[in-house]
């Protein structure tokens, strides 16, 4: 069982940089690789995403930081899967559901040329889900309410 369970971690990870390219985040990146029937312990998967694609957890670290100024590069992921934009802004999507009227939580990404402050970012994303607000409530059935920064990757290759 070790020996299979090691050779599904090897095939994950040979994936995870396609899945991160692709834009998964990495919760839909582990349910794709469990699709393949390559998925494997979620712990042990994140911690494989985070060495493979540079995310470490900033989340706590962005709180204490004033949104209005632009995060130093120490402060952003260094991805060194391929990306097209320099900068790739990733946000918690928090809103309501149409039908059940709970609370709903997605990611999405936003790239960039140029390094914005996480205010400006946090206020372009949500003009962005704004102006395809009919198409998430059709497709998802559930309405965004705000957005908040999660990590910034900078591509280095």
């Amino acid at each position: 069982m070790v020996i299979a369970s090691t050779i599904l971690r090897a095939l994950g990870r040979s994936v995870i940089p396609k899945l991160f390219t692709a834009g998964y985040s990495a919760t839909r990146g582990l349910e794709a690789l469990k699709a393949m029937g390559y998925g494997y312990r979620k712990k042990r998967y994140l911690a494989d995403w985070r060495e493979i694609t540079g995310a470490k957890k900033l989340e706590r670290v962005y709180k204490f930081i004033p949104k209005k100024y632009a995060l130093s590069y120490a402060l952003m992921a260094p991805a060194e899967v391929a990306q097209r934009c320099l900068f790739k802004y990733i946000f918690n999507a928090f809103g309501v559901d149409l039908n059940t009227r709970e609370p709903v939580a997605s990611t999405v990404s936003m790239g960039r040329e140029e390094r914005i402050s996480p205010e400006q970012a946090e206020t372009e994303m949500m003009e962005a889900l704004e102006d395809e607000k009919d198409w998430y409530e059709d497709a998802y059935g559930w309405e965004i309410s705000h957005v908040e920064l999660k990590v910034v990757y900078r591509r280095v290759t």
